[in-house]
């Protein structure tokens, strides 16, 4: 695993992480999964920033888009635990970063590897980082 495999995690994780943030922020919530669920949030929607950014729900998932650039995100079911798979990482870095270069099998390679060298955890078919877990 090279160190840009980490970094493209990492990056996705905050990039992830702050358009929650944004959610939270904008609908004055806490928990965005659950906020959804008991009808608080609806399936589609604006965001204040960034400016342009809108989000659509979908089952344990939450899809942003800000522009033409575009981030899927996962959640452990039952909470507001953000999770990610090879997918996701993919997709974010095709659609989000504009990466076109990586394959599915090499993410998913570095994910097996990174979770082998226990810098992330393996839970419900998605991966987290440890502090975050």
């Amino acid at each position: 695993m090279e160190i840009r495999d980490l970094d493209l995690m990492a990056a996705y994780y905050r990039t992830a992480s702050e358009l929650i943030d944004a959610v939270k922020r904008t609908f004055s919530v806490t928990n965005i999964l659950s906020a959804y669920w008991e009808g608080v949030l609806p399936q589609d929607g604006s965001l204040k920033e960034p400016s342009g950014g809108t989000f659509h729900f979908h089952g344990t998932g939450c899809r942003f888009t800000i522009g033409d650039r575009i981030a899927d995100v996962e959640f452990l079911p039952g909470c507001d635990e953000l999770g990610f798979d090879a997918w996701r990482l993919w997709y974010y870095a095709k659609h989000y970063l504009g990466y076109t270069h990586l394959s599915l099998d090499s993410i998913q390679t570095s994910l097996s590897v990174a979770c082998n060298q226990e810098l992330l955890v393996l839970r419900d078919n998605l991966y987290f980082f440890p502090q975050k877990h």
